[in-house]
């Protein structure tokens, strides 16, 4: 999920699989729930299970790559980025060729609509 956008059937199945394990039950059977949505996605500092909607973690590890992109300089992963995808778009600082498809295109889909604040 740190490298790709989950299709998000694959995320709606997951998401399902959870809710199973902690409300197991059916449409005919209704079981006891013994902890409630609310204490699921609590932070766990605060005795919580830290569990999120898995969609919002896809997107958050994804934009962590744009993050990285405008705060690490002069790391390696990112000099490879831009001899393959050239220099920055018009109105983006994220490089990307139309030409070659792959993870970083993925990537830079995320960019639209989210603000990052990096080392100006």
């Amino acid at each position: 999920m740190s490298m790709f956008k989950a299709p998000a059937k694959v995320v709606e199945k997951l998401e399902s699989m959870m809710k199973r394990f902690l409300w197991a039950g059916n449409k005919d059977v209704k079981k006891m729930h013994w902890v409630s949505r609310d204490r699921v996605a609590l932070p766990k500092k605060l005795r919580g299970l830290g569990l999120c909607k898995l969609k919002f973690i896809n997107v958050s590890l994804l934009s962590k790559w744009i993050w990285r992109y405008k705060a690490e300089e002069t790391s390696l992963w990112k000099s490879v980025i831009g001899v393959i995808h050239g220099p920055g778009r018009k109105w983006s600082f994220l490089p990307l060729s139309s030409a070659v498809s792959g993870v970083w295109r993925n990537i830079v889909k995320m960019e639209e609509g989210i603000v990052i604040k990096g080392k100006s």
